[in-house]
């Protein structure tokens, strides 16, 4: 009878258990709709070709429910409608980052998310997951930040497509924004030394910050969810050393650093095939204002003197899909390929775009920064 007793209390409580893993409430907001999106955070950190998968849920009295399959760990997006952005000059629609909440969650995790609205952005707190309140804490310290660089970057892209060059001024609003959201996580991981958060953070930071402070943790936050986080770490300190010997070597009259990368079709390409003809290594990202900007000329360029000229446009730091549609999108008629890190930081690139002008016998003529008029006088000089 005692037994019968157990296993009906196992299946009773097997039935009752809830089917969902998070809870989320909203306070305060005119729109009734979000929208959670979910990538394996494996694949988000390696910026694998894998896509979010996207659900829409209506609120209920400004609740829901949700049931995340968490047989991987997830990097997880809830937004509301009411921050959707469309972006007029990249032709993009996404949410605003002032009113996204983020969580990472494996399969131990189940939370209750509770969502304000504040001035122009959401703040945030969460129950269930130490890693996952770490994570709105900072969010709530950031978010108005982020809102001031969303409407900078709008300001600037307005006056890029169509006005022309955005003053010093604006530019340097934009970068010191920046700084200060990296000055901020790197002071927050500090703080949290030993928490998950710190590993959570610390590919948001500066490069030599992130290496100086991984030296510090335990590395025993980097077992489990946090193991690509370690890898990516490893591999900043290799193209550190990379591109800090390419800032000594990379000298006009220098060898170009040979290279092989894929192409659109999965082909290889390498970069001493071209030995014969002067070649422009263009450096450039979707998310790249001044790259867009440049490429009606640069197509141009490559018409006029495509005799004597090739120019290889290397993606940075988009995923697969944004580098396929960009060049789609743009109709780069160019011999198009995607970095892999490592070539960018044998080039020494920390600016976009970052355009290399090489000799036909394989040498360094010229590095151009930003978008630049001297750069097309240049390919005009050398092409007399």
């Amino acid at each position: 009878m005692k037994q019968l007793l157990s296993l009906l209390t196992i299946i009773l409580a097997i039935g009752c258990a809830p089917k969902h893993n998070i809870e989320i409430s909203y306070e305060g907001f005119s729109n009734d709709t979000i929208v959670i999106s979910q990538k394996p955070y494996a694949d988000y950190i390696k910026q694998n070709n894998v896509k979010f998968k996207h659900d829409t849920i209506i609120l209920k009295g400004g609740t829901a429910k949700a049931n995340i399959d968490l047989s991987q760990a997830q990097y997880i997006w809830i937004d509301n409608l009411q921050y959707r952005h469309i972006d007029q000059y990249h032709g993009t629609v996404g949410f605003h980052p002032a009113g996204k909440v983020t969580l990472v969650m494996d399969n131990k995790d189940r939370v209750k998310v509770n969502i304000t609205q504040a001035n122009g952005y959401v703040l945030s707190s969460v129950k269930g997951s130490k890693l996952n309140a770490h994570i709105s804490e900072i969010d709530n310290i950031l978010r108005p930040l982020h809102l001031e660089r969303d409407n900078i970057g709008t300001q600037i892209n307005k006056i890029i497509f169509e006005q022309g060059i955005p003053s010093q001024e604006i530019r340097q609003k934009m970068l010191s924004v920046g700084d200060k959201i990296k000055d901020i996580r790197t002071e927050f991981i500090s703080e949290h030394i030993n928490d998950k958060v710190a590993a959570y953070l610390l590919l948001n930071i500066r490069a030599k910050d992130a290496v100086a402070l991984y030296e510090q943790m335990d590395k025993s936050l980097f077992s489990g969810t946090f193991r690509p986080v370690e890898e990516a770490i490893t591999e900043l300190i290799e193209t550190g050393k990379i591109k800090a010997n390419a800032e000594k070597l990379l000298t006009a009259g220098s060898i170009a650093p040979n290279f092989t990368l894929k192409d659109l079709s999965g082909g290889e390409f390498t970069l001493s095939s071209l030995q014969g003809k002067w070649v422009i290594l263009d450096f450039w990202g979707t998310w790249c204002g001044w790259c867009i900007k440049g490429f009606p000329k640069l197509i141009d360029y490559y018409n006029k003197y495509s005799e004597k000229l090739e120019v290889v446009a290397i993606n940075c730091i988009d995923s697969d899909d944004r580098w396929r549609e960009g060049v789609k999108k743009h109709s780069l008629p160019f011999t198009n390929i995607k970095d892999d890190n490592k070539v960018s930081a044998q080039y020494a690139v920390s600016l976009y775009p970052t355009k290399v002008i090489i000799t036909p016998e394989g040498r360094i003529h010229k590095v151009f920064t930003g978008e630049s008029e001297d750069f097309y006088k240049e390919i005009d000089k050398i092409m007399k």
